[in-house]
């Protein structure tokens, strides 16, 4: 008995600072020698109590070891910057996906953990979860952090044998790949909120709603989208923002960041910026009055902005949106650093545009062809096949 209790605390204390939000979890290797077999028996020792101890340490957020980028980019779920490809796997009937990273050639595949003895069985390892993640790796960093909302509503969630009902919707997860510490961000998060995008130290979530209409006939239906809200969470001391206007949320639609400016637009086509931390914002100009947002909002770059120029798909006006495919947008061009310019058309029939690597695509309605884009030349670039976008 005394041997269990003794691997009991040895693993509590292991499991306790590997899965730490505030814990560095490369530091544990010189204390891991307990065998597999030995491993398994403690963890079946675990109490329930003992099992919510652990939970309530992972998703505490913490201020500790934030990661923050001081170069003012802007990263998006498309992978933009990235050095490292990840991919997931799935483990079982539940929907969880284990994570696995490699070099851009495919070479050196292991799995996104560096915590020493993980099983990668549970959600005490990083790489283990049922939820796509937001990859941050700056130009000239050897750094790789990933973010991640891990959804805890209406399901337990398993500590070693012990399934735990944590009592909230869901948490905001930061998990630096290469230093292997992983934290908590934020508990005041929904799984629609999920991570949209990163730049300087800050996530930016933007929901939609989604209304079907349906023909006289029942056989045909549009799809309209309400955006929820425009919400950031500091990364470096925990702290939520809704961008609100009278202490009501704007429906807007965000697009990118610009001279240390998030910059947003609503669906009656004016084009906003405003602070970091969503504090304030002002009206730039209106780009579109019969602007409509897009039909999949966050699925693909539906807005982008690159230095100085954002790339926005608008709706043909002049065809009525009857006899318009749900996927014809023309794409233009506006160069934030004058006022007074005009948009400038890009291409005509464009289903969507994509980020890869920092690539820039856009396919044709009829995906037939697909171009790589370079706003600085403003040269589009018909390729001879179809690129690798993930």
């Amino acid at each position: 008995m005394k041997k269990l209790i003794t691997l009991f605390i040895l693993l509590a204390s292991l499991t306790l600072c590997a899965a730490s939000c505030s814990h560095d979890l490369t530091n544990t290797a010189d204390d891991t020698d307990t065998g597999t077999a030995d491993t398994a028996e403690t963890e079946q020792a675990l109490t329930r109590e003992e099992a919510r101890a652990i939970f309530k340490e992972i998703i505490t957020p913490t201020q500790k070891d934030a990661f923050i980028l001081n170069d003012d980019y802007f990263y998006t779920n498309n992978h933009l910057g990235r050095t490292v490809h990840f991919f997931g796997e799935q483990v079982d009937d539940e929907g969880h996906t284990l994570r696995y990273m490699a070099d851009l050639d495919g070479e050196n595949e292991t799995v996104a953990c560096l915590k020493e003895g993980c099983a990668h069985n549970d959600m005490t390892c990083p790489a283990y979860t049922q939820y796509a993640w937001l990859i941050v790796q700056p130009d000239g960093s050897d750094e790789i952090v990933a973010y991640t909302v891990q959804n805890f509503k209406n399901q337990s969630s398993n500590i070693g044998s012990i399934n735990v009902n944590p009592g909230i919707d869901a948490c905001l997860f930061e998990y630096n790949i290469t230093k292997g510490i992983r934290r908590c961000i934020s508990t005041d998060i929904l799984t629609s909120d999920q991570v949209d995008a990163y730049c300087n130290g800050f996530i930016y979530s933007n929901p939609a709603d989604s209304t079907a209409h349906f023909s006289d006939d029942g056989m045909e239906y549009t799809v309209t989208y309400t955006m929820k809200y425009l919400k950031c969470i500091n990364t470096a001391t925990c702290e939520t923002r809704i961008l609100e206007e009278n202490g009501e949320p704007l429906h807007v639609f965000m697009l990118g960041i610009y001279d240390g400016r998030v910059y947003f637009i609503d669906d009656s086509g004016n084009l906003y910026s405003c602070a970091p931390d969503l504090s304030e914002y002002e009206f730039v100009r209106c780009i579109d009055e019969e602007y409509t947002f897009p039909v999949a909002p966050h699925n693909v770059n539906d807005g982008y902005i690159r230095d100085n120029i954002l790339l926005l798909p608008i709706k043909d006006h002049s065809v009525p949106v009857e006899d318009a495919p749900a996927g014809d947008y023309d794409l233009y061009r506006i160069d934030l650093s004058d006022s007074e310019s005009e948009p400038e058309l890009v291409k005509k029939h464009v289903n969507y545009m994509s980020v890869v690597y920092e690539h820039i695509y856009y396919v044709s309605t009829d995906f037939t062809e697909w171009y790589e884009y370079y706003p600085a030349a403003n040269e589009s670039v018909l390729l001879p096949e179809r690129p690798k976008i993930e």
